[in-house]
């Protein structure tokens, strides 16, 4: 069972400054960066940060029973779905034992669209009863990650094309965790091939997701004149979902209930596409043998990356060296997702542009760590190496030191930047063009 993950917004306040200004605020997607020829890898140099006293920390004593709030409120919320696609199986289950006691409904559109809800409503079940079962994730990773696939295409090997054409439907089936997404019901184009043009969107993913991409089938003669294509639109809302008057299966008569079977939908192919393939655009497919059917790569577009929505607010001081030269300002700074942004004052943000905006996906340095007193004696400052924002600006990096004014501060600014980072990091969205930071 996933948990929650950490409190989505900060806001921070100082207790020794003014009050921070309050804003709407909504989350930022950031993109994985595409790989440039002329870009080389970026090898970290690693370091042991010193540490600060973190005694000062109050943990809020009503942290864990918030947790068991929220882990409550998941089971039920979980209880309820497979409620849900319990009671969706029983009626369509009613509906294909309609269709079975009539010969031109058991050829129908109707049926095969039956037998696509019947396969998805049972999966779903499967995975939140699996879902339910689990221990909470109580681990400090951020699941913020998101997938797009669009303009799916998957070629067919030319095995009884003509006979395919006319008797196979296929459904193009997701899952990802407990979350089930379905194509609309398939048939090969001219090209002997599946295509998909419609989007599937996964969010809050963590770095370790894995998407099963599968592909059924099924085989059905269809009568020239269907009746079932007349009558789907009267069923679909049975179909595709259930309405408020099915949420309760109690509601359900015993001597109503149909006999339970399994989908005439049948598994032929399928692939897993992974943070590590990603980039690849293209999937292969293990085939079932069993089936007269083979399925060549998929072949789709993707958009991926990371949802931050991280803020957090509160008075710096601020120096940036480059070439020798130091100078420190007090500034107004807002943690914005990957940027963090620099005003005189709290309010000016809603007038003004910044004074400055650091983009952290250039950070040169794995972590943020506790500046050296070599080269920073202001103690509680926190140290970043910036990388340009292209190849062909003058400096090779800029060193910008900020500095808190009391621990409690210096370790909410030092949680928050390297969460940001690390996500940045670990979903490929950073961008440099040096090989080596030091």
């Amino acid at each position: 069972m996933l948990a929650q993950n950490e409190e989505k917004t900060l806001k921070h306040q100082e207790p020794s400054q003014d009050k921070s200004y309050e804003k709407e605020y909504h989350p930022k997607y950031v993109h994985i960066s595409e790989p440039l020829e002329t870009v080389q890898t970026l090898q970290f140099v690693g370091g042991k940060p010193e540490t600060i006293d973190s005694l000062s920390i109050v943990t809020d004593s009503s942290e864990d029973e918030l947790i068991r709030h929220e882990d409550n409120l998941l089971d039920a919320k979980l209880k309820e779905d497979i409620n849900e696609q319990t009671t969706a199986i029983m009626q369509v289950l009613k509906v294909l034992s309609m269709c079975e006691t009539n010969k031109k409904l058991s050829e129908s559109v109707l049926r095969v669209e039956a037998e696509r809800v019947l396969l998805i409503a049972t999966l779903r079940k499967n995975l939140l009863t699996e879902e339910l079962a689990k221990s909470p994730y109580y681990g400090e990773e951020d699941r913020n990650g998101f997938v797009l696939l669009s303009n799916l295409r998957i070629p067919l090997e030319q095995i009884n094309q003509k006979n395919i054409k006319q008797t196979r439907f296929f459904l193009c089936v997701f899952r990802c965790g407990s979350t089930v997404l379905c194509s609309d019901l398939l048939m090969l184009n001219s090209q002997v091939e599946l295509e998909i043009d419609e989007p599937f969107s996964f969010e809050d993913l963590p770095t370790n997701f894995q998407i099963s991409v599968e592909i059924h089938s099924m085989h059905l003669k269809i009568r020239e004149k269907s009746t079932g294509r007349k009558i789907l639109k009267k069923y679909r809302n049975v179909l595709i979902g259930l309405r408020s008057r099915f949420r309760n299966t109690a509601e359900v008569q015993q001597k109503d209930e149909p006999k339970t079977r399994i989908s005439a939908f049948s598994l032929i192919g399928r692939t897993t596409i992974t943070r590590s393939n990603l980039q690849s655009r293209q999937f292969s497919f293990d085939n079932d043998n069993t089936q007269n059917i083979s399925l060549e790569d998929l072949k789709c577009n993707i958009d991926s990356g990371v949802k931050l929505d991280i803020f957090l607010s509160g008075f710096l001081m601020v120096c940036e060296s480059c070439g020798g030269k130091t100078r420190w300002r007090r500034q107004w700074c807002i943690l914005d997702a990957s940027e963090l942004k620099f005003w005189d004052y709290p309010g000016k943000e809603e007038t003004a542009q910044p004074n400055r905006i650091i983009d952290l996906s250039r950070s040169l340095l794995p972590s943020i760590m506790l500046a050296d007193r070599k080269f920073c004696s202001r103690p509680r400052s926190l140290h970043l190496k910036i990388g340009p924002d292209c190849a062909q600006e003058e400096f090779y990096h800029k060193d910008i030191f900020l500095a808190a004014d009391n621990p409690r501060d210096f370790l909410f600014w030092e949680k928050e930047l390297n969460r940001v980072l690390k996500n940045l990091i670990n979903w490929g969205c950073m961008k440099t063009y040096f090989e080596n930071s030091l």
